[in-house]
């Protein structure tokens, strides 16, 4: 696949921000994030099979509807200062359209180099965040459909409050107005200041990195769930549970004195003591740890005893106890520092997020997924939604000898559907 950009702007909201508006203090959490870029990759369909007709019209609308809604959500127009505050001086964002030489169904559901396509789609690299917040690269395909690709930096926004903007546009695109935009809450710095820290940047790492998508029915998920019998589980705890236990079993010839780390992230705002919390835009991401024993032979039960042991701990006096003045940072740093014989495993679930909501006015994506990730995302595995919403996808980034490993393992692959292609594609014509 090809992809030429044809044209790149700067889209700037459409209304000026407030002076008394225009500084804003990062928080603590956005501190401990580095500003690297992650990619969201919204797919969809033509309205009619093989209409290119309609690009200039939905390009027009994307860009009126995006500047309004950088108008709510004005942090995102500015540019990140030595990684402490936002200035919200409406700059922009960047704005790219490019042409692809393919249809949608020439590059979606090639699972094996799939990755590398998907960065094709999108405006920047991981690394090129600096002090831009986000930046938008919208891709036409010769069937008439279109791929959105946003990549956000983790320096000022998590994947909900990502979301929540993502969402919100769409809904200016559809309505043609801002009457169905969210209202963000800013100033998380207000309950969790930022600490005098080293700015936190982890370690380059040379690891050959291997990204796949595995899908797995609700089928497969309920005959997971099932192995625990009375103790019931939520999905996510039980799927969570099987992938460590196979992954432990495709390192298992690796050294024997490794010890593990595994951990889960959890969304802190029904946690906070606030009303319309949910709308708070920024990081707040708490993180549940799990320390399972360093042995091949894992139960699968014991581990999701404690998983939702820890997650049980991620409460209210959890979210208290991080907004005390001179709170003990060890932990948020040491997560950046992989001690010798020690193997980290990160678990963050999307699974039960609105990814499938944004419809700009020509129907509601065919298939969301990430852009492929370089090695800072070692051993992680991100959970969404499928398309039908039944199952879910688990995008997995291990070492390429793990994941060879993993492929070969049959338990693993009795769980994974057969196919990686995402389900509306059945039902699209055959000429998309």
């Amino acid at each position: 696949m090809e992809v030429v950009v044809t044209s790149r702007e700067t889209i700037k909201p459409s209304s000026p921000t407030p002076n008394h508006l225009r500084r804003l203090q990062l928080c603590f959490f956005d501190q401990i994030n580095r500003p690297i870029f992650t990619p969201f990759v919204y797919f969809y369909a033509a309205e009619s099979p093989g209409d290119r007709t309609n690009h200039h019209r939905r390009s027009e609308q994307l860009k009126k509807s995006l500047a309004d809604t950088l108008s709510v959500f004005y942090p995102l127009a500015g540019r990140v200062i030595d990684e402490i505050y936002v200035e919200c001086n409406d700059k922009g964002v960047d704005f790219f359209q490019a042409q692809a030489n393919c249809k949608l169904c020439d590059i979606i559901g090639s699972n094996a180099e799939f990755g590398d396509q998907l960065n094709k789609l999108i405006p920047y690299q991981e690394t090129d965040a600096g002090d831009l917040t986000i930046g938008i690269q919208v891709n036409f395909f010769e069937c008439g459909g279109i791929c959105i690709a946003a990549c956000f930096s983790h320096k000022v926004s998590d994947a909900l409050s990502f979301l929540t903007f993502f969402n919100s546009w769409a809904a200016a695109a559809s309505c043609g107005d801002l009457s169905k935009v969210v209202r963000p809450r800013f100033g998380l710095a207000d309950l969790f200041p930022p600490e005098d820290i080293p700015r936190y940047h982890q370690l380059e790492e040379k690891d050959s990195i291997a990204q796949r998508t595995f899908v797995f029915s609700e089928s497969a998920i309920s005959a997971l769930k099932a192995k625990h019998g009375t103790n019931k589980c939520t999905r996510v705890e039980a799927l969570s549970a099987f992938i460590w236990s196979r992954f432990i079993a495709a390192t298992s010839k690796k050294s024997p004195k490794r010890h593990y780390r595994v951990f889960h992230s959890v969304n802190l705002r029904p946690r906070l003591d606030q009303t319309s919390s949910e709308y708070y835009f920024g990081n707040l991401v708490g993180v549940a740890t799990v320390i399972p024993p360093s042995t091949k032979e894992l139960v699968e039960s014991e581990f999701v005893r404690q998983l939702r042991e820890a997650l049980r701990k991620v409460d209210g006096a959890y979210v208290k106890n991080l907004q005390r003045p001179g709170l003990d940072v060890n932990f948020f740093q040491k997560r950046g520092k992989e001690e010798e014989e020690e193997v980290r495993f990160s678990f963050t679930s999307l699974s039960r997020f609105q990814l499938y909501e944004a419809d700009f006015g020509w129907g509601k994506p065919i298939w969301v997924t990430l852009g492929k990730h370089s090695n800072s995302w070692k051993n992680t595995a991100l959970f969404f939604p499928t398309p039908s919403g039944d199952g879910i996808e688990v995008i997995l980034c291990l070492e390429e000898e793990d994941m060879v490993q993993l492929e070969a393992d049959k338990h693993f692959q009795a769980f994974v559907s057969p196919t990686s292609t995402p389900k509306p594609l059945f039902l699209i014509s055959s000429s998309l």
